[in-house]
């Protein structure tokens, strides 16, 4: 529908269109919503819900501005001047698509690697970062209409906030990419917080040992991603991550009694 209004010149109608569609695409996600609850989640910081709505709320104000572009065209039968347009897109850019990558990029590395962010508390920094130098930059580009030299200067400082923000995110990545994963070296270190993977690595007779305690699914599945732990398991299966870690610390201990003997 969008793409026809603007095929047939009609801007208003197509911006009003993309406007409405934000605002039901983002009351479907009901992003801004105080959760029911609230789940931590391992190896990040608590402030990962804020890239998400700030993201969003710079996709309001982006295709809101992208309606008063058209409305402004509407009533002078010119386009936009630059320094609006540049706004614009840099809201959509930053915003929206530069925050909602770093927020999401923060959250799924530790759930995708197994370990722990190199530095949680930087989630934080960048956030404050990119919030500050996009707000920055979209108000300030809009100020420097009255032509006042102050404006384009504190307009440039938006450039160094954003790059520091992303810089923050590039360490925090590169760092926590070269982090040493979890690594088992006696069967008295694990617990229902030890990761099934980093187990059945360390462990030969682990597999068999977790599917007859009632991990099933491990007949079928080969392949165990890094983020799941024991306990996350057991809870899948409806039993005990507790007994089943002091099971296998058992059944692995008399192993290690056995080829003790043996030798």
């Amino acid at each position: 529908a969008v793409l026809g209004a603007r095929l047939l010149d009609w801007p208003l109608v197509s911006g009003g269109l993309v406007v409405a569609g934000m605002g039901v695409y983002v009351f479907a996600l009901r992003i801004f919503e105080a959760p029911a609850s609230y789940v931590k989640s391992r190896g990040v910081d608590a402030s990962f819900p804020w890239f998400i709505r700030l993201a969003y709320a710079w996709f309001a104000i982006a295709t809101a501005m992208v309606l008063g572009g058209d409305l402004y065209t509407r009533l002078t039968g010119v386009a936009p001047p630059h320094i609006y347009v540049g706004a614009w897109r840099h809201a959509v850019t930053v915003g929206f698509i530069t925050t909602m990558m770093v927020g999401l990029g923060y959250r799924l590395l530790p759930l995708f690697t197994g370990v722990d962010l190199w530095r949680p508390s930087w989630m934080r920094a960048s956030f404050w970062l990119l919030a500050v130098g996009n707000t920055t930059r979209v108000v300030f580009q809009l100020a420097t209409a009255s032509g006042e030299r102050w404006t384009y200067l504190v307009m440039g400082t938006s450039g160094m906030m954003e790059l520091g923000a992303v810089g923050l995110f590039g360490v925090s990545i590169w760092k926590t990419l070269g982090r040493r994963q979890q690594v088992l070296y006696t069967e008295e270190q694990i617990t229902p917080k030890t990761h099934l993977r980093w187990l059945l690595d360390n462990f030969p007779l682990a597999r068999g040992e977790l599917i007859r305690a009632g991990l099933h699914h491990l007949q079928a599945v080969q392949f165990v991603p890094s983020f799941i732990t024991l306990e996350q398991a057991a809870r899948v299966h409806g039993v005990d991550a507790g007994k089943i870690a002091e099971h296998l610390r058992a059944v692995l201990r008399q192993e290690a009694g056995e080829k003790g003997g043996k030798r």
